[in-house]
This record gives C-alpha cells, sequence and structure tokens, in this order.
C-alpha cells in the first residue's frame, strides 16, 4: 500500500465507523418507537 492510500484509509475509517454507529443508534430509536407505538396500538 502506498501512503496517499494509507493516509485515506486512516482518515475515512473512523468517519465510517462513527457513521455506522449513528445510523445504526437512529433505526434503534426508530425501531423502539415504533415497538412502544404498537404496544400502545395493542393496549387500546
Amino acid at each position: 500500500i502506498d501512503r496517499t492510500t494509507a493516509t485515506l484509509i486512516f482518515i475515512v475509517w473512523p468517519i465510517v465507523l462513527i457513521l455506522i454507529i449513528i445510523v445504526q443508534s437512529v433505526l434503534m430509536r426508530d425501531l423502539w418507537a415504533q415497538i412502544e407505538s404498537f404496544h400502545m396500538w395493542i393496549e387500546k
């Protein structure tokens, strides 16, 4: 691997990781919201 590729990987990889974590947390929050609304709907 040449240096520019290594630098690119070094810079991009943390950003990608953070993005993945953010997306997962947002999806989980949406999932929990749907589950809660589903429970509310069942209890009616």
